[in-house]
């Protein structure tokens, strides 16, 4: 009797435990395991709604079949100290084999199950589906380390590349780093939008990629500048690598807009070795002046930073000619020489431009070529343009019978406090009226045409006039002419040069004029360098000349004011 009472209660204890564990199941969306002492499952519930029901398939395997062989000493290890503990939470997490031959990640705890007399029997644990999470977390972490235009490393992911590389480089194993920079880059967003920048972009992105080694990491380290680490390879490869990389882009339409305009994009490289002398910092740094001096050099090349004299050297002459620009106004090493714009239909002088010279501390003249490119990287070229132009409205007071012509940089287009000062100077001066103009070039122009358009707007309702410098050299979309309102368009000496012996030239520059008439402007041709080219000049209907034939650069005298005029019956030239 008292038996029997017992054993119904004993069922009665044994439903209700089933009924728990049933409940537990259903609500929880983890599984539930056992597994034998010798590591084989003998026991799965998937729990709710069957959410891991695709782990049924692995009852009755062992631990060696279902756990990723990365992970099972882990959790080898982790079974052992279960066994000898009792309980362990948390547990690894590790990867387990689905049905379909896939693994997924997941996390487990587990205690020792164990009789009544204490004998244990087996493994109960509790086994978290992490799949999700981990695909989170790597979306998440990708975002952290890469760019969300191009999809490739940023620079924080490429910083930890070369810190890596250093650290192998150190060990023996030497790479290379390339700077990579789009030339021109602002032409895109000027000129078309920035969406199109976008695409020039995510293209050269693919094309750059499309070339390079798997090891190899390329990473857009800012707006159009790439950063390529190429693994194991000295700065000899390096530059060999380099210079296939500008030749392709060359070659390659990266930013096809309109049927008849070919905008096609460059890059200039700089290349620096990672031997594990120089730390990050120093690497990018080398990297960086050998960039710099690849676009000083023009458009498409690559310049090696050889960690010898003859980098240091440059690097050394860099910083020679910043010291010596940077004091020419308060020293006075800074001359405006001038150079006659002739008519065709009489020789007489038009107007003068204004050239800028520099002396250096002995007093030998720095041709402009050397010490321009220079300031305009360096942002000197604001101070050295209102020196410039303060010196020509000088002479201008002095001298009330002379026209000039002054070269304003790319880098003035912008910049607000210069078109202030241009504006307070000739506001403040009647007497210069319509006799100061400024030239500024076809590219500088096409590059920030908003700002150009609204320089020239601005100062021509003061009086001035503009020459567009250059024409032709540039890009071969001439859209932008008719917005921009200027009174002359010099067409480039680079055409003019060959006119009399290149019939290819001869007719270009005749149709570059019948353009430009077209459009309701006059033409200046520079590099009239003999008597024949000046006779076809004005055989074309073109309205000036300039060049050495007609008049050489030289300091304005100071009698300019009273020096007679004489016609020069031979060449039909008013000579000064």
């Amino acid at each position: 009797m008292i038996e029997g009472k017992v054993n119904k209660g004993s069922s009665h204890l044994v439903q209700f435990a089933e009924e728990e564990l049933r409940a537990i199941q259903e609500s929880t969306f983890d599984a539930i395991f056992t597994c034998s002492l010798d590591g084989v499952l003998t026991g799965i519930w998937p729990g709710a709604a069957r959410r891991n029901s695709h782990l049924d398939g692995l009852l009755g395997c062992s631990l060696n079949d279902v756990v990723h062989p990365e992970d099972l000493e882990t959790v080898k290890a982790f079974i052992s100290k279960v066994k000898r503990l009792g309980t362990v939470r948390p547990g690894p997490e590790c990867r387990l084999r689905q049905l379909d031959g896939s693994w997924r990640w997941y996390s487990v705890n587990a205690s020792l199950v164990c009789g009544v007399d204490g004998e244990p029997l087996y493994v109960a644990g509790v086994a978290r589906d992490l799949s999700e999470q981990k695909e989170t977390e790597k979306h998440l972490k990708h975002l952290a380390t890469h760019d969300y235009l191009t999809g490739i490393p940023n620079r924080y992911y490429f910083d930890g590349a070369l810190s890596r590389a250093r650290r192998l480089a150190k060990e023996g194993t030497v790479s290379s780093l390339l700077l990579i920079d789009v030339d021109k880059f602002n032409l895109v967003n000027d000129l078309l939008d920035h969406d199109m920048g976008d695409r020039l972009l995510t293209n050269l992105s693919r094309l750059l990629k499309s070339q390079i080694r798997r090891d190899d990491v390329l990473a857009r380290l800012s707006g159009d500048e790439f950063g390529l680490l190429l693994h194991g390879m000295a700065e000899a490869e390096a530059e060999k690598v380099a210079l296939n990389l500008c030749h392709i882009v060359k070659e390659r339409d990266l930013c096809p807009v309109l049927e008849g305009c070919d905008l096609r994009f460059t890059v200039s490289i700089g290349v620096a070795e990672i031997n594990g002398h120089q730390d990050v910092r120093q690497v990018l740094s080398r990297a960086g002046a050998a960039l710099h001096m690849a676009k000083m050099a023009g458009r498409s090349q690559v310049v090696v930073a050889y960690a010898n004299e003859r980098m240091f050297s440059r690097l050394e002459e860099t910083s020679r000619l910043i010291q010596i620009v940077r004091g020419a106004d308060r020293e006075g090493r800074f001359q405006l020489f001038f150079m006659p714009v002739v008519r065709s239909s009489d020789g007489a002088v038009e107007h003068y431009e204004a050239l800028l010279r520099l002396r250096d501390g002995d007093g030998k003249l720095i041709p402009p070529a050397t010490f321009i490119p220079v300031a305009e990287s360096f942002g000197l070229m604001g101070d050295i343009e209102r020196w410039v132009v303060a010196e020509a409205v000088r002479f201008l007071v002095k001298n009330p019978q002379l026209r000039l012509y002054v070269n304003l940089s790319g880098e003035s287009l912008g910049d607000k406090e210069i078109l202030n000062f241009i504006e307070e100077i000739v506001q403040t001066t009647p007497a210069i009226h319509g006799r100061l103009g400024f030239e500024i070039t076809e590219t500088a122009a096409v590059r920030d045409l908003m700002s150009a358009e609204q320089w020239v707007q601005k100062l021509r309702s003061l009086g001035c006039r503009f020459a567009l410098d250059d024409f032709g050299s540039g890009y071969s979309s001439f859209a932008y002419l008719n917005k921009l309102p200027v009174d002359f368009i010099k067409i480039d000496g680079s055409f003019v040069r060959s006119i009399d012996h290149d019939p290819e030239r001869h007719a270009l520059v005749k149709g570059i004029n019948q353009l430009v008439h077209s459009l309701g402007k006059r033409t200046i041709s520079e590099y009239v360098e003999n008597d024949r080219i000046w006779r076809l000049i004005r055989e074309m209907g073109i309205e000036y000349g300039q060049g050495y034939y007609l008049g050489e650069p030289s300091p304005l005298p100071q009698d300019m004011a009273s020096e007679s005029t004489e016609l020069d019956p031979r060449q039909g030239i008013k000579r000064r």
